[in-house]
């Protein structure tokens, strides 16, 4: 698997949802989210908030909206706190209609080591 290089967001791109995370991102050093406008989650595929920490806010991903993303996610726990995360089968989709090669790389893997949670059944060998 390759790094990642920033954290993606899938969120309801209604006002106040978005006007929430706004407000917990302005806590970050560099504040980059106050030169955003709330409509712009709805506007745009990708939101691009460039702080200490690159976020990618999308009201979609690969068709799925943020309930069903949700549907899909996995809780961990860290230090007490649950940290939701999406399970390999909802990331499989996400990836299924992509045109970005690092996409396509990441779909490929998804599907050998995860087949049995993403399908059912182990992968196809080659």
């Amino acid at each position: 698997m390759r790094e990642t290089k920033d954290v993606n967001f899938v969120i309801g791109s209604s006002v106040k949802n978005v006007a929430k995370l706004f407000k917990t991102l302005e806590t970050l050093p560099d504040q980059a989210v106050l030169g955003l406008e709330l409509h712009e989650v709805a506007q745009y595929t990708v939101l691009r908030v460039g702080d200490e920490i690159t976020f990618d806010l999308m009201a979609s991903a690969g068709g799925s909206d943020d309930e069903a993303v949700s549907e899909g996610q996995i809780i961990d726990k860290i230090n007490g706190a649950p940290i939701p995360s999406t399970s390999p089968k909802m990331l499989y989709k996400s990836k299924e209609l992509t045109h970005r090669d690092e996409d396509r790389g990441d779909f490929q893997l998804l599907h050998e080591n995860y087949a049995e949670g993403i399908f059912g059944h182990q992968a196809d060998p080659e």
